[in-house]
Order: structure tokens, then sequence, then C-alpha cells
């Protein structure tokens, strides 16, 4: 492991330029037999005992039928592979081809994950477990307590209801469905969800990069969120997806007293219809924890469609990663350029843009509240595999048995700004910040992530960081 750590630390100063794939090379008498065109005849299935035949064949780069190079083979039988893998739905796809003449006869098997997930839920009221840790001292109080359920394949196309109830500290229930594929072609897709929530707690201003709160005893707010959404796919990659939301919020009068501009306008409730559209390209080998290829999500969003809706605003987010490997893949990095635009003539303080939460993290930052109207993201990482393994619990059901980890150790930098246009005393806005540091990603169970990092910068002391999350694009 450390071999792997020394290798890592020097690509990360000094990256050469590299494809993401290197092109195949071969003896000429090779490529001469290379240049053999086969016929796919058939495509046979087994072990999808629940998913249907026709949305695994959804899923291939190539149908019956279709002629391809005996050197194109390999590589497209890898690419239906990831494909298949990215799905969500299968442990492991093996593909045995089988060349007779100039015919190609191709049988796929498949392992079915567990698809039934009820739970019940135990999570923290703060958005970071760092802060619930260090900030509320371990407060029993903040935490939320609840059941959930996720079904997915139900009808073997891939759809998927997820249904939860949480209660506590607060309170919030939530319903989707979604279905990818509903018409003949497997092209469109649906989905629809409904969320509310109430909370005890909200953050009404921002001082020195601090949140004020007001907490008491009853609920003081509620936010409602009705969405249906549109996809299109025609190619294995992209995706478009058009979606429309009705949204309510509604707050105490207290809080309107402690900030007039909470809501655009003096009642304690704002009502208001989004439309947007989404653009997403995703062409990695892994989509839980990619380390080769592309993804690419662009969206763009306008609230206020009619003219009694009280919030009015447009907002823009494009979010580009790019995962190579280098020195014949035993060093990989990433980057990742993120940014948000978003305007308009009734921009409340509880529509503003927050930079160092969640997704668009910059790691270290977790205890600074950053909000503004536009945020510029840039992330780069460079990581090596030190361990591979899989092991087999015999005493745990089929579909658990195989216990799949990985241990990645990494370094990383991070950067971005936040703009806005009235920091007042918020010293970390409109200015250039900074992370950088080391650590472990072990992957594992179901796409789970566990990351343990040591971050320093300028504006923090040093330390280290707990993160675990599900990660898929």
């Amino acid at each position: 492991m450390l071999k792997c750590l020394s290798i890592t630390l020097v690509v990360l100063i000094i990256i050469p330029n590299s494809p993401l794939n290197a092109q195949y090379n071969c003896m000429n008498y090779l490529c001469v037999a290379g240049q053999k065109k086969l016929v796919i005849t058939s495509i046979n299935n087994s072990g999808n005992e629940k998913t249907k035949d026709e949305y695994i064949l959804r899923e291939l780069p190539f149908k019956v039928g279709d002629s391809i190079l005996l050197l194109h083979v390999q590589p497209q039988l890898e690419l239906a592979k990831q494909q298949l893998i990215n799905t969500g739905l299968f442990l492991n796809v093996v593909f045995e081809p089988i060349i007779n003449g100039s015919n190609l006869q191709l049988a796929i098997i498949v392992q079915e994950r567990n698809y039934f997930f009820p739970s019940l839920l135990f999570e923290l009221a703060d958005d970071d477990f760092d802060i619930w840790w260090h900030e509320q001292m371990r407060d029993l109080e903040r935490i939320n307590y609840g059941a959930a359920i996720s079904w997915r394949n139900l009808t073997g196309y891939n759809d998927r209801i997820v249904a939860s109830f949480l209660s506590g500290f607060r309170r919030e229930f939530f319903i989707s469905y979604s279905h990818p594929a509903i018409d003949r072609k497997q092209r469109m897709g649906l989905s629809v969800s409904y969320s509310r929530q109430s909370n005890r707690e909200i953050a009404y201003s921002i001082m020195n990069n601090q949140y004020s709160i007001l907490k008491q005893d009853e609920f003081i707010s509620t936010k409602s969120n009705l969405k249906f959404s549109i996809s299109y796919r025609k190619s294995l990659f992209a995706k478009h997806t058009f979606g429309i939301s009705i949204n309510r919020l509604q707050v105490a009068d207290t809080i309107l007293n402690l900030n007039p501009v909470y809501l655009p306008s003096t009642s304690d409730n704002a009502g208001y219809i989004e439309a947007s559209y989404k653009f997403n390209f995703l062409h990695v080998d892994n989509r839980a924890y990619p380390l080769k290829g592309t993804a690419i999500n662009f969206q763009v969003a306008k609230a206020g469609i009619f003219k009694s809706d009280n919030i009015k605003m447009a907002s823009a987010n494009i979010d580009l990663h790019y995962y190579t490997s280098l020195f014949d893949q035993k060093v990989f990095t990433s980057s990742n350029v993120e940014t948000y635009l978003s305007g308009g003539a009734q921009l409340p303080f509880a529509k503003q843009a927050v930079l160092g939460k969640q997704t668009n993290q910059i790691r270290g930052y977790q205890f600074y509240n950053l909000l503004g109207t536009s945020i510029l993201l840039f992330k780069q990482e460079v990581k090596c595999r030190a361990i591979n393994k899989s092991v087999k619990i015999n005493l745990l059901p089929e579909k658990f048995e195989q216990v799949n980890f990985q241990v990645y150790p990494k370094v990383f930098v991070d950067a971005g700004a936040i703009q806005n246009k009235m920091p007042d005393t918020n010293f970390l806005l409109n200015k250039w910040l900074f992370s950088f540091g080391a650590g472990i990603d072990l992957v594992s169970y179901y796409d789970s992530v566990l990351s343990a990092e040591f971050v320093a910068g300028p504006y923090f002391q040093p330390g280290f960081f707990l993160r675990w999350q599900v990660r898929s694009f």
C-alpha cells in the first residue's frame, strides 16, 4: 500500500497527458485475422429470473443480425458487460461467445441482485456526520427515525418504487415511482414523486459564514414538492429528461420578522411551478465508483412559470467528470468541474445556492455555510488500488454471500468559489477557497463507499473526516 500511495503522490504533482483508452496494437498476421467479419446469429440470456430479456438486450451495443469484426468482439463484450453492471440489477455478468465459421452466438449469464429492501431508518438531522459529532456534540435529540422500502425491478424493466417516513427532529414523507422504458422501443421513461417535510429548526440568516438558527418545539417550516418527469434515451450513453414540479414552502411568522427577505413577499408561504431540462451523458466503467470514462450532467430550470407564482428565478448547472488510468492501470485519476448560475428579480434567502455541502462539497469546509447565486468548483483526485478482494460468506443468503471490497489510497485537491453580491460579514464569499489532503476509500457491499480523509486548508484546522455514501450518477 505504501508503494501505491507513493506513486499516487507523484502522479498528483505531474499528470502526463494520456489517452483514456490505449489503441489496440497487434502484429500484422493477427490484424489480418482480426479483420474477419462475424454475424451475430443469436443472443440467449440465463439467470434473469426477474429481469426481462428485452431489457437486457436494450443495454447491449449490438443486436442479432449485426456484423462485427473478430478484432472488436472482446472490446464490445466488455462494453456490454459494463452497461449491464451499470443498470444496478446484477451482481455479476458473464459472456460466453461461440464462433462457428462466420457466425457468432452469444450466451449471457447474469446473477441478479436483491431488489427488495425494507429498512428501519436512523439518520442525523445535520448535513454531515462531522457537524453532528463536533458542533452539535452528538446530541441524540437531533436524530430522525422511521422506516423505508425500496423495491426495484418490479416489472422486470428496472422500474422502482421508494417510500419512506421519518419522525423525530423533523417529519418527512416521501414516495416515488420511476420506469425507464414505458414504450415499445424502450426509449421513453417516466417518473413521479411526492415529498413533504416539516422542521423544528430553520436557518433564517447567515453571519460570519455561520447560520443563524431558530429552533422551537413545534414545527416552524413545511415544504412540499410534487414532480413529474419524462425521459428519452435513444443511445446507450445519453439521456434527456424534461420535468415539471409543483412546490410550496410555508414558514412561521417569526422567521419573516427575523429575516424579511427569507421569502420573496411578506406572506408566510410561497408557491411556484418549476420546469426543468436535464441532459445526462454517462460512459464510465462503473457508475458506483468510476475509474475510467466520462460523465456529463447539464441542467437548466425556470421557477415561476405563471404570473401568480411567488418565486421567479432561473438556474443552470454543468457538472463534468473525467476518469482515466495511468501506468498500465496501476494509478487512477479523476477530474471534476462544476458550475452553477442562478438569478432572478426575486431571489430570496431560501433559494440561494449552497457551497460546501453534500455533492458540491469542498472538503474541509463542512463547518462553514456559504450561500450565493453562482458557484464554480474544481476537484482533482489521484488514487491506486491497494486491495481487491472477494470473500464468500456461506452463512449469508445467496444474493449477499459474495462480499467484494476494494481499498484505494488517494490524494486530492479541491478548489472553488461562490459569488454573493451582498457578502456582508461572510468573509469566505467572493474569493477562492481550496483544500488538500489524503485518504482511503473502501468500496464494498452494494455500491457503498466509506471514505476516511485527512484534510487541510487555509481557513480551518486540519483534521480527519469520515463519509459514507452509496454513490451513483
